[in-house]
């Protein structure tokens, strides 16, 4: 068996879509320099249509979160 792959996870959480907009808008702007080693998703508002064309490690991290609210 392969061992998972150690990665720094972030989760931010605001307290409305358009904050969440403008955290997600500055974080892309921040690492567009980081040649694709970090993604940024904004999840709010519809979670499904927000869900698609993630990773599928990156979905499996949510519906983690999910589970264990």
């Amino acid at each position: 068996q392969q061992e998972p792959e150690s990665k720094i996870r972030s989760l931010i959480l605001v307290p409305t879509r358009e904050l969440a907009q403008q955290v997600s808008t500055f974080l892309k702007n921040v690492t567009k320099y980081c040649d694709g080693l970090v993604n940024t998703v904004n999840v709010a508002g519809n979670t499904n249509a927000a869900l698609v064309g993630l990773s599928e490690s990156a979905i499996r991290f949510l519906q983690s979160l999910r589970d264990t609210a």
